[in-house]
C-alpha cells in the first residue's frame, strides 16, 4: 500500500482524534505514541484498502486548508468498486470573497463540472441550451480538486498489500481516539497517517499532502457499504473537447 506523505501528522492528529483514557487492562497502556508497529496491526494495514473495495463504497468528507484566507471542504459518496463518486466542494475565504460552491462527479480519468457561474449561458451562445456540466480530463498535476478526487481513488485496491512492506515503510502507532463515535488507531509513516477501526479494520480517516503540497489534506470516509453513483444525464454535459474556446473562458 503506497500513502501519500504529509509534514503536518502530529498537529492532525491533535485535530482530528480526541484520545481515550487507558484501563490496567489496555494493552496499549504503556505503549508510547511512535512506537513500531505489531506484526498484527502490519496486517490490518495490509488489507484496509482492499477491504473499501468489498464494502463497496462510503461517504466521504474532506478538509483541506490551503491557503491561510481559504478553506476548502467536499462532502459525498465514492464507489470503490467502479473508481466513480460525487461531491459537492465549498471554498470559503476570510478576506470576504464570496464562497464558491460546486458540484462534480468522477471517474477514474475524467471529472465533471456543475455549478460554474457563468457556464450554461455560455453554452447557450454557443448553440447548447440545457447544458450545466463540463466535463474534462482529471488533471492531478494541476487543479486541486482532481487531486484530492486521486488521493480518494487510491484509497482502494483489488488486493491486499503484504504486511512486510508496511513493516519495512516503518510505520508506527500513533494512539487510540474516536473519529465520529468509532474507536479507531491510528498509524503513521511520518509523512502521513491513517486511522483504522479498532473492531471493524475499516479505514475512516487519511491525512497527507496533495501532489507537490505542503497544506494537510484529511479524508474521513464514514458509514460504509455499496454506493451507486448516478451521473447527470449526457445532453446535460458538454465535453472540453468539444467546446474549447468555452472550456478556456471557465480556465479548463
Amino acid at each position: 500500500m503506497q500513502v501519500p506523505g504529509s509534514r503536518l501528522v502530529v498537529a492532525l492528529l491533535t485535530t482530528a482524534l480526541v484520545l481515550t483514557g487507558c484501563s490496567e487492562d489496555d494493552p496499549d497502556a504503556n505503549r508510547a505514541p511512535g512506537a513500531e508497529i505489531t506484526v498484527a496491526e502490519a496486517q490490518v494495514l495490509a488489507e484496509v484498502l482492499h477491504r473499501n473495495v468489498q464494502e463497496g463504497g462510503a461517504d466521504v468528507n474532506v478538509s483541506a486548508e490551503y491557503a491561510e484566507e481559504a478553506l476548502l471542504t467536499m462532502t459525498g459518496s465514492i464507489d470503490f468498486t467502479t473508481g466513480t463518486g460525487t461531491l459537492d466542494t465549498l471554498t470559503t475565504y476570510t478576506t470576504g470573497q464570496p464562497d464558491e460552491l460546486r458540484t462534480i462527479y468522477f471517474t477514474t480519468d475524467r471529472i465533471v463540472i456543475g455549478n460554474i457561474p457563468g457556464f450554461t449561458d455560455a453554452m447557450v451562445a454557443a448553440g447548447r441550451d440545457g447544458v450545466l456540466y463540463l466535463r474534462t480530463d482529471l488533471d492531478q498535476q494541476t487543479r486541486l480538486v482532481d487531486n484530492i478526487v486521486g488521493m480518494l481513488l487510491r484509497l482502494a485496491t483489488e488486493q491486499p498489500d503484504d504486511p512486510e512492506n508496511l513493516i519495512a515503510a516503518g510505520y508506527t502507532w500513533e494512539g487510540a481516539g474516536r473519529i465520529d463515535t468509532v474507536l479507531t488507531n491510528t498509524f503513521s509513516t511520518g509523512t502521513s497517517s491513517i486511522s483504522v477501526g479498532v473492531e471493524d479494520e475499516l479505514l475512516y480517516q487519511f491525512a497527507a499532502p496533495p501532489l507537490n503540497g505542503s497544506f494537510p489534506v484529511r479524508i474521513t470516509l464514514s458509514d460504509h457499504g455499496p454506493r451507486e453513483i448516478d451521473f447527470p444525464p449526457e445532453e446535460q454535459i458538454a465535453d472540453t473537447s468539444a467546446y474549447p474556446e468555452v472550456a478556456s473562458q471557465f480556465g479548463y
